[in-house]
């Protein structure tokens, strides 16, 4: 093309070839080919080192002048004057965030229902809490209990106010003092063949059975023989079924209707409520054998513990509420220290500790 022609063209910045030099080419060695090798008359450019979005603004920006570039006209020039005034307020160099002070309070009668619902919800307990009690994964204690009998229907464990345990192994009922770790045995029964059914203390005091001596529930699908008043509710029961239902059920006593119902995956043998906090404790047989703490309503497990061999058919709790005990048809009592205990509990472990420094401190 001649040099006095007004048209432009490109080269290729990087290989060019003319006819003469592909004649002039050195025959193709056997070495392997590289990444920037030519086909032919024709260059193929390695495109993972270059930025194609690079290469595009410089070839189509309108600052060039002469050198390949197109000029912007009057027109484009006039439409970004007009677009910035009205997206910036008359200048393209605005920030589209600014750091400003505060907004203005709002004014006093106006409320907020998302505040005014999370209120709510805060005042009702629905917010999850953190649990930063320790609570063991190993009893506490573990005695012998000898001829317990294993049987789902019985009930051979209670624990009473004066902290003394009760519990029947075969026909006799024997009495463990845990103050002081003493034995004896209550009485035997007589004739062959006989044995303890049932036993429970007489409960002292306005915590006592109140209006209500049975209740008569229809959803189970197997035998119930987890019952448990709820001590902050009157006429809240919890039941828990046997092998082929395996639900703990919360009740209303007064009306009868059925307030929840959880699946445990297995046979509920007992069940205690906690008596400082909103927590209940499941015992349970088929086919885990193992103990439940459950947060009340929400029914989240607290901590699941495992330990007996045999299914958990017995539990009692601690007149200071901080133990629950179980026995099992692995002829063992177990003792879990897992509950909280109240501030009651919580002021004597501040004392006990306080004693313990002014000690270290004296010596």
């Amino acid at each position: 093309m001649s040099s006095a022609s007004s048209s432009s063209f490109f080269i290729d910045p990087v290989v060019a070839h003319s006819p003469r030099q592909k004649k002039r080419q050195a025959p193709r060695s056997d070495t392997p080919p590289t990444e920037s090798r030519g086909l032919g008359d024709r260059f193929v450019p390695q495109r993972s080192a270059m930025d194609l979005d690079v290469s595009n603004f410089e070839l189509t920006r309108g600052s060039r002048d002469g050198h390949g570039g197109v000029n912007a006209s009057p027109a484009k020039e006039e439409y970004k004057k007009v677009l910035a005034a009205k997206l910036f307020g008359g200048s393209a160099t605005n920030k589209v965030l600014s750091f400003n002070a505060k907004p203005p309070p709002p004014r006093e009668d106006h409320q907020s229902s998302l505040r005014v619902l999370f209120t709510r919800n805060r005042d009702a307990g629905l917010l999850p809490k953190k649990y930063s009690r320790h609570i063991p994964q190993a009893p506490e204690r573990i005695l012998d209990a000898p001829e317990l009998l294993d049987d789902y229907y019985l009930n051979l464990l209670d624990w009473n106010e004066r902290n003394v345990l009760a519990v029947a192994l075969g026909d006799s009922i024997y009495l463990w003092n845990a103050s002081d770790g003493s034995i004896q045995q209550l009485m035997q029964t007589s004739g062959d063949n006989s044995h303890v059914t049932s036993l429970a203390w007489v409960q002292d005091g306005p915590g006592g059975e109140g209006r209500y001596m049975a209740v008569r529930l229809e959803q189970h699908r197997a035998a119930v023989k987890a019952l448990a008043w709820c001590p902050w509710q009157r006429n809240l029961l919890a039941s828990g079924g046997g092998t082929a239902d395996r639900m703990i059920r919360f009740w209303n006593s007064s009306t009868g209707a059925c307030l929840n119902a959880v699946d445990t995956h297995s046979q509920v043998c007992a069940l205690q409520w906690a008596k400082h906090d909103r927590e209940l404790v499941s015992s349970h047989g088929y086919s885990h054998n193992q103990l439940i703490l459950w947060k009340y309503p929400s029914m989240v497990k607290v901590a699941e513990l495992t330990g007996h061999t045999s299914r958990v058919l017995h539990m009692a709790q601690s007149p200071d509420g901080t133990t629950v005990v179980t026995a099992a048809a692995d002829e063992t009592l177990r003792f879990w220290k897992i509950l909280s205990g109240g501030e009651a509990s919580k002021k004597e472990r501040a004392a006990a500790k306080e004693s313990i420094l002014n000690s270290m401190t004296i010596r």
